[in-house]
């Protein structure tokens, strides 16, 4: 739950995290593709809250901390679930 007061249904969420592509492509073009069991710790990590403590949408990407290209791993604690205008931005800077 949010201060916002919008929540997410877990069974909603779980069933959500079955039916979605994970998949993002590294500025190399590479495909990656992320298991559910990491999609849903990296999630439930945030309480499954987007990094400016909105809700995640529906569809939202998995952003590494430290880019794999400068020794980022694909663990969960080098992952961080964003939306995708969050995503964005993130990588704007």
């Amino acid at each position: 739950n949010s201060s916002s007061g919008k929540s997410y249904n877990k069974e909603y969420w779980n069933l959500l995290v079955r039916t979605m592509d994970f998949t993002g492509l590294t500025k190399q073009g590479e495909r990656i593709t992320f298991d559910e069991a990491t999609v849903n710790a990296v999630a439930a990590s945030q309480n499954h809250q987007d990094v400016n403590g909105d809700p995640l949408p529906q569809q939202f990407d998995i952003h590494h901390k430290l880019p794999r290209g400068k020794g980022g791993t694909n663990d969960i604690d080098n992952l961080v679930a964003v939306s995708p205008a969050s995503h964005k931005k993130i990588h704007a800077a």
